[in-house]
């Protein structure tokens, strides 16, 4: 069995660490001592395409797999996992919407 990643899953790894690194990764401590969302560093998260991978394309999302958010979630981790976790918590609200909701609400 070959564990090695495809050239998709390194390049998803890649960036997701590059992102990790020129904006988590300097301010670690100044965002975990905030009293405040991050949300300027989770909006360039979502413009970085690192959020909501799994949603699936038929609902507008990139229609990737649990293992490709893996991979992001190791690497935001690795930086500050406080913020890997929000940045990934948002399919926590997502998943049961992608289980039960019709084609038509997903679009809306």
């Amino acid at each position: 069995m070959d564990f090695a990643l495809s050239d998709k899953e390194q390049k998803l790894w890649e960036r997701a660490k590059a992102f990790t690194l020129e904006h988590i990764t300097p301010r670690a401590n100044e965002l975990e001592k905030r009293d405040e969302f991050p949300k300027e560093v989770v909006q360039k998260a979502f413009e970085a395409g690192l959020m909501n991978l799994h949603i699936p394309t038929a609902a507008g999302g990139p229609g990737l797999s649990l293992l490709d958010e893996t991979f992001v979630s190791e690497a935001t981790g690795y930086g500050c996992a406080g913020l890997a976790t929000t940045i990934m918590c948002n399919n926590l609200a997502f998943a049961p919407l992608v289980i039960g909701a019709t084609v038509e609400q997903l679009k809306t």
